[in-house]
Protein backbone atom coordinates (compact mmCIF):
# COMPACT_ATOMS: atom_id res chain seq x y z
CA UNK A 1 0.00 0.00 0.00
CA UNK A 2 1.12 3.64 -0.68
CA UNK A 3 1.21 6.38 2.29
CA UNK A 4 -1.20 9.05 1.86
CA UNK A 5 0.34 13.10 1.07
CA UNK A 6 -0.09 13.62 5.08
CA UNK A 7 2.74 11.64 5.52
CA UNK A 8 5.47 13.46 3.53
CA UNK A 9 3.68 16.57 4.68
CA UNK A 10 4.78 15.39 8.33
CA UNK A 11 8.65 14.17 6.98
CA UNK A 12 8.96 18.22 5.80
CA UNK A 13 7.66 19.45 8.71
CA UNK A 14 8.44 16.92 11.67
CA UNK A 15 10.10 18.09 14.89
CA UNK A 16 13.56 19.60 13.46
CA UNK A 17 12.83 17.77 10.46
CA UNK A 18 13.51 18.44 7.01
CA UNK A 19 15.56 21.71 7.11
CA UNK A 20 15.19 24.52 4.34
CA UNK A 21 16.71 23.86 1.53
CA UNK A 22 20.50 23.99 1.35
CA UNK A 23 20.43 23.08 5.10
CA UNK A 24 22.52 20.09 6.20
CA UNK A 25 19.78 17.76 8.03
CA UNK A 26 20.89 16.50 11.96
CA UNK A 27 21.55 12.74 12.19
CA UNK A 28 22.54 12.51 8.60
CA UNK A 29 26.59 11.16 7.96
CA UNK A 30 27.01 10.89 4.35
CA UNK A 31 24.66 12.86 2.47
CA UNK A 32 25.03 16.53 1.75
CA UNK A 33 23.02 19.33 1.41
CA UNK A 34 22.54 19.21 -2.03
CA UNK A 35 21.50 15.47 -1.71
CA UNK A 36 19.14 16.76 0.86
CA UNK A 37 17.64 19.73 -0.71
CA UNK A 38 17.37 17.00 -4.43
CA UNK A 39 15.20 14.77 -2.05
CA UNK A 40 12.50 17.20 -0.12
CA UNK A 41 11.87 18.60 -3.87
CA UNK A 42 10.85 15.05 -5.24
CA UNK A 43 8.75 14.37 -1.65
CA UNK A 44 7.11 18.29 -2.35
CA UNK A 45 5.66 17.32 -5.21
CA UNK A 46 3.38 14.31 -6.03
CA UNK A 47 3.76 13.76 -9.39
CA UNK A 48 7.40 13.74 -8.86
CA UNK A 49 6.98 11.11 -5.70
CA UNK A 50 5.07 8.80 -8.02
CA UNK A 51 7.46 8.81 -10.98
CA UNK A 52 10.40 8.39 -8.29
CA UNK A 53 8.63 5.60 -6.72
CA UNK A 54 7.97 3.72 -10.07
CA UNK A 55 11.40 4.05 -11.09
CA UNK A 56 12.57 3.11 -7.57
CA UNK A 57 10.34 0.07 -7.70
CA UNK A 58 12.18 -1.30 -10.80
CA UNK A 59 15.86 -0.19 -8.99
CA UNK A 60 14.72 -2.40 -6.01
CA UNK A 61 14.01 -5.55 -7.56
CA UNK A 62 16.86 -7.28 -6.10
CA UNK A 63 16.19 -5.59 -2.82
CA UNK A 64 12.87 -7.27 -2.39
CA UNK A 65 14.54 -10.43 -2.17
CA UNK A 66 15.35 -10.03 1.16
CA UNK A 67 13.65 -6.89 2.70
CA UNK A 68 10.74 -8.53 1.11
CA UNK A 69 7.50 -7.37 -1.01
CA UNK A 70 7.38 -3.81 -0.57
CA UNK A 71 9.90 -3.75 2.13
CA UNK A 72 7.62 -5.78 4.48
CA UNK A 73 10.18 -8.78 4.99
CA UNK A 74 9.25 -12.00 7.31
CA UNK A 75 12.17 -12.34 7.89
CA UNK A 76 13.26 -11.07 11.33
CA UNK A 77 17.31 -10.95 10.46
CA UNK A 78 16.83 -8.08 7.87
CA UNK A 79 14.79 -4.91 8.63
CA UNK A 80 11.84 -3.58 7.20
CA UNK A 81 11.87 -0.89 4.96
CA UNK A 82 8.78 0.17 4.00
CA UNK A 83 7.64 3.28 5.40
CA UNK A 84 11.14 4.29 6.05
CA UNK A 85 12.61 7.92 6.50
CA UNK A 86 13.71 8.25 3.01
CA UNK A 87 16.31 10.72 4.57
CA UNK A 88 17.58 8.12 6.31
CA UNK A 89 17.45 5.11 3.41
CA UNK A 90 19.03 8.09 1.30
CA UNK A 91 22.15 8.30 3.44
CA UNK A 92 22.89 4.55 4.50
CA UNK A 93 22.82 3.73 0.83
CA UNK A 94 25.45 6.58 0.15
CA UNK A 95 27.39 5.22 3.27
CA UNK A 96 27.24 1.36 1.68
CA UNK A 97 28.50 2.74 -1.55
CA UNK A 98 31.68 5.16 0.42
CA UNK A 99 32.45 2.06 2.41
CA UNK A 100 31.75 3.69 5.51
CA UNK A 101 29.27 0.75 5.91
CA UNK A 102 30.20 -2.59 4.66
CA UNK A 103 27.99 -5.54 4.33
CA UNK A 104 28.91 -8.32 1.68
CA UNK A 105 25.66 -7.83 -0.34
CA UNK A 106 24.91 -4.24 0.45
CA UNK A 107 28.05 -2.84 -0.48
CA UNK A 108 28.15 -4.18 -3.92
CA UNK A 109 24.58 -3.40 -4.51
CA UNK A 110 25.03 0.52 -3.16
CA UNK A 111 27.49 1.00 -5.98
CA UNK A 112 25.60 0.07 -8.39
CA UNK A 113 23.22 2.74 -8.12
CA UNK A 114 23.73 6.50 -8.65
CA UNK A 115 22.80 9.27 -6.76
CA UNK A 116 19.08 9.79 -8.46
CA UNK A 117 19.14 6.08 -8.69
CA UNK A 118 19.33 6.53 -4.58
CA UNK A 119 16.65 8.85 -4.33
CA UNK A 120 14.31 6.72 -6.26
CA UNK A 121 14.52 3.29 -4.02
CA UNK A 122 14.89 5.41 -1.13
CA UNK A 123 11.14 7.01 -2.43
CA UNK A 124 10.00 3.83 -3.38
CA UNK A 125 10.19 1.98 0.25
CA UNK A 126 9.47 5.59 1.78
CA UNK A 127 5.88 5.34 -0.18
CA UNK A 128 5.44 1.97 1.31
CA UNK A 129 2.86 1.00 4.01
CA UNK A 130 4.67 -0.20 7.14
CA UNK A 131 3.34 -3.10 9.34
CA UNK A 132 3.31 -3.74 12.79
CA UNK A 133 5.46 -6.95 14.41
CA UNK A 134 3.83 -9.28 17.19
CA UNK A 135 5.46 -8.51 20.26
CA UNK A 136 4.89 -9.30 23.87
CA UNK A 137 2.71 -6.84 25.47
CA UNK A 138 4.23 -7.00 29.00
CA UNK A 139 7.46 -6.54 27.38
CA UNK A 140 6.52 -3.64 25.57
CA UNK A 141 5.04 -2.15 28.40
CA UNK A 142 8.45 -1.84 29.98
CA UNK A 143 10.36 -0.88 26.69
CA UNK A 144 8.10 2.28 26.65
CA UNK A 145 9.48 3.44 29.67
CA UNK A 146 12.83 2.96 29.00
CA UNK A 147 12.41 4.13 25.07
CA UNK A 148 11.11 7.54 26.49
CA UNK A 149 13.99 7.79 28.57
CA UNK A 150 16.95 6.71 26.27
CA UNK A 151 15.50 6.78 22.45
CA UNK A 152 12.90 9.26 22.46
CA UNK A 153 14.87 12.23 21.55
CA UNK A 154 16.02 11.56 18.37
CA UNK A 155 13.58 8.38 17.21
CA UNK A 156 10.68 10.57 18.13
CA UNK A 157 7.49 10.92 20.02
CA UNK A 158 5.60 7.44 18.93
CA UNK A 159 8.77 5.73 17.60
CA UNK A 160 8.37 7.40 14.22
CA UNK A 161 11.86 9.05 14.63
CA UNK A 162 12.56 12.54 13.71
CA UNK A 163 14.98 14.63 11.27
CA UNK A 164 17.57 12.72 9.93
CA UNK A 165 16.98 9.56 12.52
CA UNK A 166 15.42 6.37 11.70
CA UNK A 167 11.88 4.91 12.42
CA UNK A 168 11.79 2.08 14.41
CA UNK A 169 7.68 1.19 14.25
CA UNK A 170 7.14 -1.76 13.51
CA UNK A 171 10.49 -3.19 12.90
CA UNK A 172 11.62 -7.20 13.83
CA UNK A 173 12.32 -7.05 18.06
CA UNK A 174 15.06 -9.64 16.81
CA UNK A 175 16.75 -7.24 14.09
CA UNK A 176 16.07 -4.44 17.12
CA UNK A 177 17.97 -6.29 19.68
CA UNK A 178 20.65 -7.38 17.07
CA UNK A 179 21.53 -4.27 15.78
CA UNK A 180 21.25 -2.78 19.97
CA UNK A 181 23.69 -5.57 20.91
CA UNK A 182 26.30 -4.98 18.01
CA UNK A 183 26.28 -1.15 19.18
CA UNK A 184 27.35 -2.24 22.56
CA UNK A 185 30.06 -4.26 21.32
CA UNK A 186 32.03 -1.70 19.59
CA UNK A 187 30.82 -3.57 16.45
CA UNK A 188 32.36 -1.92 13.38
CA UNK A 189 29.38 -2.98 11.18
CA UNK A 190 27.54 -0.75 13.67
CA UNK A 191 29.23 2.38 14.82
CA UNK A 192 27.98 5.28 16.35
CA UNK A 193 29.12 7.11 19.10
CA UNK A 194 25.95 8.03 20.64
CA UNK A 195 23.79 4.50 20.24
CA UNK A 196 26.91 2.62 21.62
CA UNK A 197 26.71 4.66 24.14
CA UNK A 198 23.13 4.22 24.57
CA UNK A 199 23.07 0.48 24.26
CA UNK A 200 26.32 0.11 26.56
CA UNK A 201 23.46 1.80 28.97
CA UNK A 202 21.03 -0.67 28.80
CA UNK A 203 20.84 -4.71 30.16
CA UNK A 204 19.61 -7.09 28.15
CA UNK A 205 15.75 -7.76 29.76
CA UNK A 206 15.85 -3.47 29.01
CA UNK A 207 16.85 -4.57 25.10
CA UNK A 208 14.23 -6.97 24.74
CA UNK A 209 11.85 -4.48 26.35
CA UNK A 210 12.61 -1.96 24.35
CA UNK A 211 12.95 -4.12 20.92
CA UNK A 212 9.59 -5.29 22.01
CA UNK A 213 7.94 -1.93 22.54
CA UNK A 214 9.31 -0.87 18.88
CA UNK A 215 8.28 -3.49 17.43
CA UNK A 216 4.73 -3.67 18.59
CA UNK A 217 4.30 0.32 17.00
CA UNK A 218 2.10 0.38 13.75
CA UNK A 219 2.10 2.58 10.71
CA UNK A 220 1.39 5.61 12.86
CA UNK A 221 4.38 4.74 15.00
CA UNK A 222 2.10 4.36 18.45
CA UNK A 223 1.71 1.36 19.76
CA UNK A 224 -1.72 -0.05 19.98
CA UNK A 225 -3.82 0.61 23.12
CA UNK A 226 -6.13 -1.49 25.79
CA UNK A 227 -9.76 0.95 25.50
CA UNK A 228 -10.40 2.97 28.31
CA UNK A 229 -6.63 3.37 29.06
CA UNK A 230 -7.22 7.11 28.48
CA UNK A 231 -4.52 7.48 25.63
CA UNK A 232 -6.74 6.49 22.46
CA UNK A 233 -6.07 5.08 18.95
CA UNK A 234 -2.80 5.10 17.55
CA UNK A 235 -2.12 8.13 15.49
CA UNK A 236 -3.46 7.92 11.57
CA UNK A 237 -0.31 8.84 10.23
CA UNK A 238 3.52 9.07 9.80
CA UNK A 239 6.80 7.65 10.07
CA UNK A 240 9.15 9.63 10.71
CA UNK A 241 13.06 10.16 9.81
CA UNK A 242 16.35 8.20 9.81
CA UNK A 243 19.25 7.78 12.37
CA UNK A 244 22.93 8.62 11.73
CA UNK A 245 23.75 5.77 13.96
CA UNK A 246 21.87 3.17 11.95
CA UNK A 247 18.55 1.07 11.87
CA UNK A 248 18.77 -0.20 8.08
CA UNK A 249 21.40 -3.10 6.64
CA UNK A 250 21.46 -6.71 6.63
CA UNK A 251 22.33 -8.43 10.10
CA UNK A 252 24.56 -11.10 9.37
Amino acid sequence: MRRTTGWFLAVLTVAGGAPAAGAAMEGLVATGEGEVAALREILADPERREQAAAAGRARAALCVRCHGDHGNTARPDIPRLAGQNPYYLLDQLARFASGDRSHYVMTPLARQLGPEERRQVAVFFAVQEGGREAADPALAARGEAVFQARCRACHGDGVAGRAGYPRLAGQHPEYVVRQLERFRSGDRRRHSEVMAQVAASLGEDEIRAVAHYVASAGAGGTPPRKSGDGHGAPAAHPAGAGHGGDGHGHAD
